[in-house]
C-alpha cells in the first residue's frame, strides 16, 4: 500500500480556507469557495477574447469587465441569501454596489490565499 500522507493538502478543498462567507451590512449575503483551475478557465473562456497579431507577433487579449465580474461571482459562489436563483442572468441584474461588493470580497479571498501559500512556501 502506498503512503499518500506526504501529499496531504494538495487539493484546494482540503483547506480550512476553502469555504467562506460574504457579509453586507453585517448580514450574510453569500457563501463562496476558493476557485479551482476549472473555475478560472470558465471565467477566462466567458470574459476574454484572445487573438494573435501575426504582424506584431503579439497575443491580444480583450477583457469584458462586466462579464469578468459576473462570471467570477457565478464561479466563486456556492449560494446566496437573495430572493432569486443564483445564476448569470440574476447576477447581471444586481445593482452595481452589490455586484462590486461580491466581486471585491471574492478577490480579497483569492488574494489572501495567495499570500498564505507564499508564506507557506517561504517557510
Amino acid at each position: 500500500m502506498t503512503d499518500t500522507s506526504k501529499f496531504k493538502g494538495c487539493f484546494i478543498d482540503e483547506s480550512s480556507l476553502y469555504t467562506y462567507d460574504i457579509y453586507l451590512d453585517d448580514k450574510l449575503l453569500a457563501k463562496g469557495h476558493t476557485m479551482s483551475a476549472k473555475d478560472r478557465s470558465a471565467i477566462e473562456r466567458n470574459a476574454m477574447t484572445k487573438s494573435f497579431n501575426s504582424k506584431e507577433g503579439e497575443m491580444n487579449i480583450d477583457i469584458n469587465s462586466h462579464a469578468l465580474k459576473s462570471h467570477t461571482i457565478l464561479q466563486a459562489l456556492t449560494s446566496w441569501e437573495l430572493p432569486r436563483k443564483l445564476n448569470l442572468e440574476n447576477i447581471g441584474l444586481l445593482s452595481e454596489p452589490v455586484r462590486d461588493h461580491l466581486f471585491q470580497a471574492i478577490q480579497e479571498h483569492e488574494n489572501s490565499l495567495s499570500e498564505v501559500i507564499e508564506d507557506t512556501e517561504k517557510n
